[in-house]
């Protein structure tokens, strides 16, 4: 197959999704219910009514088509394989959803059925139809539009090296083009964004070993800061965010304020969240003059050099904050192999994996920071 050939095209009439002016009031009714950051749900719900129409439904054949079960979506996890996961974002974002599908049948599905043939949907048919469309919807018209199914074109495959994208064009139609030459026998593959196994594990049920993006997540609190600064040996800098032009400098790095994002990512293709070493930098230092620069975005960079005390101690505090992370992971890579054999349920083998790849990004992120404290001539590298 040349580069540039299409290999499947859908007209608009065969994307499965829902539209504001024309689908079912009812339907829309609860599809506006949804809070946005489970949009999963809401097509969900226009799944769940096309596949209440059976063969009257112009979809019937590719939903019958569809997994009846979700095995390694983790809405699904057994309570074992859910605790084997030792990380509480992903713990967190499960126990919402896991919540939000019971609550939604209850307080909001229960008893409405004209949107789905007289058929009542209950919480378990939620979580069928939020993981299919978590785990093959796509984004076609735009980022404020509903997402859509796309039969077929849903049947490929995840992978950084992708050899298909997809390209709606301005009929509305979308298809499936090669993005190089493509030999008999290859599989096709789509990219399905530069995800990290978080969001892999979450909406598709699998992660990657190895994942390039792959990042964990972490709070900027200053609890977590001062104790990071004992362990780093960092104490001999005041940790002072008092002083007006520190503040300044905090909102506009949004870790304080009405509009803050406390969110820390440590991992993929940065040593650690650009944010943390410019927080860490204006929060240690005893004045302007030790950051060489004002500007919050020339703080985020690695490059940028301040005050050799002060850049020792942010990234030394950044590197332990790492370490306080690692340390609540408490199990091992050789107890995980040793307690995993062919007994272990699918599903806590999976969590296992999760759990042991966040291992490795916060190993190697602790050794990226020795790295740069080697490099700089803060610490001596160690020798084997």
């Amino acid at each position: 197959i040349p580069e540039g050939s299409s290999l499947v095209r859908l007209p608009r009439d065969r994307q499965l999704s829902f539209d504001q002016a024309t689908s079912d009031p009812e339907l829309l009714d609860l599809i506006n219910k949804v809070p946005k950051d489970l949009w999963p749900a809401s097509l969900g719900l226009a799944l769940l009514s096309e596949r209440a129409k059976g063969v009257d439904s112009d979809f019937s054949t590719y939903i019958d088509l569809l997994p009846s079960v979700h095995h390694g979506v983790p809405i699904f996890f057994s309570p074992q394989a859910i605790k084997e996961l030792q990380y509480p974002p992903v713990v967190e974002q499960i126990k919402k959803r896991c919540q939000f599908m019971i609550e939604f049948a209850q307080k909001e599905l229960k008893g409405r059925t004209s949107a789905f043939r007289g058929q009542q949907v209950d919480a378990n048919s939620l979580g069928w139809a939020l993981a299919t469309c978590s785990s093959r919807a796509f984004g076609v018209k735009g980022p404020d539009s509903p997402r859509s199914l796309l039969p077929l074109i849903d049947l490929a495959n995840h992978s950084f090296d992708n050899n298909v994208h997809v390209v709606p064009d301005q009929e509305g139609a979308v298809s499936l083009v090669s993005t190089r030459a493509i030999q008999a026998g290859e599989e096709i593959l789509l990219n399905y964004g530069n995800l990290e196994n978080d969001l892999l594990l979450l909406d598709y049920g699998f992660v990657l070993d190895p994942n390039p993006f792959d990042r964990c997540s972490m709070r900027y609190d200053e609890g977590l800061i001062e104790m990071a600064r004992e362990i780093g040996g960092t104490g001999d800098l005041a940790f002072n965010t008092s002083e007006a032009w520190k503040q300044k400098l905090l909102q506009e790095l949004r870790l304080v304020g009405d509009n803050s994002d406390l969110e820390i990512l440590v991992g993929g293709k940065q040593i650690t969240d650009p944010r943390l070493i410019a927080g860490l930098r204006v929060s240690l230092a005893e004045d302007e003059s030790q950051l060489g620069s004002t500007n919050s975005k020339v703080l985020c960079e690695a490059e940028h050099h301040c005050a050799d005390a002060v850049d020792k101690a942010a990234y030394k505090t950044s590197m332990a904050m790492c370490a306080i992370m690692l340390s609540q992971i408490p199990t091992t890579l050789d107890g995980d192999r040793d307690t995993t054999d062919e007994s272990t349920p699918h599903d806590v083998h999976q969590a296992r994996v999760f759990r042991s790849l966040k291992r490795q990004v916060l190993s190697k992120a602790i050794s990226d920071h020795k790295h740069v404290l080697v490099r700089r001539g803060w610490l001596k590298e160690s020798r084997q």
